[in-house]
Formats: structure tokens, C-alpha cells, sequence
């Protein structure tokens, strides 16, 4: 079977398949800094350890949100709804850490508001319980 070009695909397999692609560009950065720094650690680069050691909870949740997104990204492509579910809750906190940080007008919650609407696009493809017809 050969695979659909983009114009053949269905209007709802269009929406899950850019809602997706945005949560994967929404990790890119992290998965190419944990990249970074496991080639860091191979290579014995002393510094990261010590910043590690330095602040671990920070580490901790780094790697856990990413974990996240990685997780909604893959949800959402298996057309799940607990993918788009997790995607509007890591998008929200995002706007609303920019916002209770004074920081609102920023490129990263541009982004954010960007995948909420894409999620919101996508959900009737994704039947979220949120979105009622």
C-alpha cells in the first residue's frame, strides 16, 4: 500500500496529523538537549554532572515535561484522546506560567496558544469529552 500525499488525506487525519507534528516541534528542543547531554556524558564532560547536582529537582521536571509532550505527541498520533487531553493541560500550564509570571507577550506562549487552537481543531477527530457536539 502506498502512503496518501497531504492532499488526499481526510479533513479530520489533516487536523491529528498538524496537531501531532506541533507537539513533536513542541519537544524538538528538549530531545536535542538530552541528546546534548548524553554525548556531554559519554565524552566525560565534567560540568554536567556538577550542574545536575546543583539543581535535581529543576533536572527532574525538565525531563518530566518533556516525558509529557513526548507522551502527548505519541497519544495524539494514535488519534487518542488522552493525547489531545495532555496536549491543551501542557499548552494551558504554559500560558499560565507565562501569565502569573508577568511574561505574556513572549514567542513560547505564541506557541502555546498555537497548539491549544491546533489541539482544538483537531478535537472532534480526537472526540475529546470536552468538545461536545
Amino acid at each position: 500500500m502506498r502512503p496518501l500525499a497531504w492532499y488526499e488525506l481526510s479533513e479530520d487525519d489533516r487536523r491529528i496529523s498538524v496537531a501531532h507534528t506541533f507537539l513533536w516541534l513542541s519537544c524538538a528542543g528538549g530531545l536535542l538537549g538530552l541528546l546534548i547531554a548524553v554525548v556531554a556524558s559519554v565524552f566525560g564532560h565534567a560540568g554536567l554532572w556538577a550542574a545536575l547536582a546543583a539543581h535535581p529537582a529543576r533536572s527532574f521536571t525538565t525531563i518530566s515535561f518533556l516525558a509529557l509532550y513526548v507522551t502527548a505527541a505519541y497519544l495524539t498520533g494514535r488519534r487518542r484522546a488522552a493525547g489531545g487531553l495532555l496536549g491543551l493541560a501542557l499548552f494551558g500550564y504554559s500560558i499560565v506560567a507565562h501569565l502569573l509570571s508577568g511574561r505574556i507577550f513572549t514567542w513560547s506562549t505564541a506557541w502555546a496558544l498555537l497548539g491549544v487552537i491546533l489541539i482544538f481543531r483537531a478535537a472532534d477527530a480526537l472526540k475529546l469529552p470536552i468538545i461536545s457536539d
